[in-house]
């Protein structure tokens, strides 16, 4: 019962991020990478009750980066990959996964689960590195998240599933907040 709670409690956390990040205009970014890391310990401590690799791995990496943002505020440790890059493997993964769908539907679940975090993972080290800006992080997110779910249904990991669905419900809100703000800014010039 205690990791089931650690688990909502994970939810809890990543929300609270989620709705900081996505609907302040001002806003602390150690404030938003503590709250993640703070998420990250519950989740991976529950995730590994159930033996949900994908979420342990996953929250494993985004609590050191989490660590590394506090630390690099002051050591600007450089960003290990340009966004060219990224994109670039964003479509590879994705035609791979779209590939092998046909073939094996288990093994297509898997690379598009294990691409989606790496997608996560590498918008949020381009994010803490702010070689993105905090919008194209939301698009970010909005694109890749999606790709997890299937696999977080088969390892049955509710707390991750409802998290990554309202990851995709509050950046789209952040999305739609900013460009209404913007479409508003230029209406007023």
């Amino acid at each position: 019962m205690f990791f089931v709670v650690l688990g909502w409690a994970s939810f809890a956390l990543f929300l609270s991020s989620q709705v900081y990040i996505a609907m302040s205009n001002n806003y602390n970014r150690n404030i938003f990478f503590a709250l993640n890391l703070a998420g990250c310990i519950a989740i991976v401590l529950s995730s590994y009750n159930i033996e949900s690799w994908v979420t342990v791995i996953y929250n494993s990496i985004w609590a050191i980066i989490s660590i590394t943002a506090f630390m690099d505020e002051k050591k600007q440790i450089p960003c290990p990959i340009s966004i060219k890059t990224f994109n670039t493997l964003i479509v590879i993964a994705v035609s791979i996964a779209l590939l092998t769908l046909s073939l094996n539907q288990i093994l297509a679940i898997n690379i598009f689960g294990y691409s989606s975090i790496s997608f996560i993972i590498i918008a949020y080290i381009l994010y803490t590195k702010k070689e993105i800006t905090k919008t194209q992080y939301l698009i970010y997110f909005v694109i890749a998240t999606p790709l997890n779910i299937p696999l977080l249904f088969h390892d049955n990991n509710m707390p991750a599933i409802t998290t990554h669905s309202m990851y995709i419900i509050l950046s789209l809100a952040g999305l739609v907040k900013h460009y209404y703000y913007q479409d508003r800014k230029k209406a007023i010039q």
